[in-house]
């Protein structure tokens, strides 16, 4: 089954204080605007421009590519608690990038913007409780995360989710999930040959 640890980053947004200007300057790829706006608001504390700064950093938009870099922002945005720098702090520890690779620290910071309801790091966590990186292997806890994030509509978390139906893991084979991520009876899905017949 292709379930990996997937390089799914987040995104975030926020209100006044500037960050609305720098942000539609950064989606219309004026990355100079963007960066002089954000930074400033970022030294004075502010989480979502510390986390558009660490992505920029982290992607190489308008700056040099500088891990260490992102990781200081993004740092600091995850301790004020925002879900999408959790996420994306994890991605840096479970790929290495700017730090050294830590499938402890992936997973606490994954953890932490899961239960934020953050899908990517919800789909991530759940490939971390499938191949066992940063906590013991464990179907029933990757399929209930692969879940909550299909929900949300995340295609990765839903072909994962569906390869772990197929393959009987995390739930038993006479259950199956549909898109909405809801176990319903076989019988109640369109008509098809049981899993356990051999073709």
């Amino acid at each position: 089954m292709p379930v990996g640890l997937l390089p799914v980053l987040a995104s975030s947004g926020c209100d006044g204080n500037g960050y609305e200007a720098g942000l539609g300057a950064f989606n219309e790829g004026d990355y100079t605007t963007a960066l002089n706006t954000f930074r400033p608001l970022a030294e004075q504390g502010e989480a979502q421009a510390q986390f558009k700064l660490g992505v920029m950093y982290h992607q190489g938009m308008g700056v040099e590519q500088d891990h260490g870099a992102a990781i200081r922002w993004y740092r600091q945005a995850a301790g004020q608690g925002l879900a999408s720098a959790q996420s994306n702090l994890g991605a840096m520890y479970r790929d290495g990038l700017g730090v050294s690779q830590n499938d402890d620290e992936a997973f606490k910071w994954f953890r932490l913007a899961a239960e934020q309801g953050n899908e990517a790091a919800q789909t991530n966590l759940g490939a971390m409780y499938y191949q066992g990186h940063g906590v013991g292997q464990n179907y029933q806890e990757a399929a209930q995360w692969f879940q909550s994030a299909a929900r949300q509509g995340n295609a990765k978390a839903q072909f994962n989710l569906g390869g772990m139906y197929s393959e009987g893991k995390g739930f038993p084979r006479t259950m199956c999930w549909p898109i909405c991520g809801s176990p319903v009876q076989p019988s109640r899905v369109l008509p098809r040959p049981s899993p356990c017949e051999k073709r």
